[in-house]
């Protein structure tokens, strides 16, 4: 069975996107930090398009999460088919005045994730 893996998929475009192909009958993989979300949402579009939905919690700003999230798949033998890359953050302010530690997440999850994933 082949599965789209949509990341940031709790809420936002993420889940926008879920519900779009969730209605063309696409088999998903939903992956966010929010366990809980990710659970409602999987037996909403379950019940409501009757598709197959897994979902796997996993903060991709972190390092390893990425291949984690590979790994369960694997796991699972999900065949993943399609890649939506949806999570991402951003920051603002004076450089030298943000905090490292969440400038070098975000670096983590908008590129690392990202590649490793993809």
């Amino acid at each position: 069975m082949k599965f789209t893996l949509i990341t940031g998929a709790s809420g936002g475009i993420g889940e926008a996107i879920a519900l779009k192909l969730a209605s063309r009958k696409q088999n998903l993989v939903l992956v966010a930090r929010n366990e809980a979300k990710l659970k409602e949402l999987a037996e909403r579009l379950t019940k409501h398009h009757q598709i197959s939905v897994e979902y796997i919690s996993a903060d991709l700003s972190t390092t390893g999460a990425a291949q984690q999230v590979f790994d369960e798949t694997q796991k699972r033998h999900l065949q993943i088919e399609t890649l939506v890359n949806n999570a991402g953050i951003g920051s603002g302010g004076e450089f030298a005045e943000l905090s490292l530690q969440s400038e070098l997440d975000m670096l983590q999850l908008n590129i690392s994730s990202l590649v490793a994933l993809t």
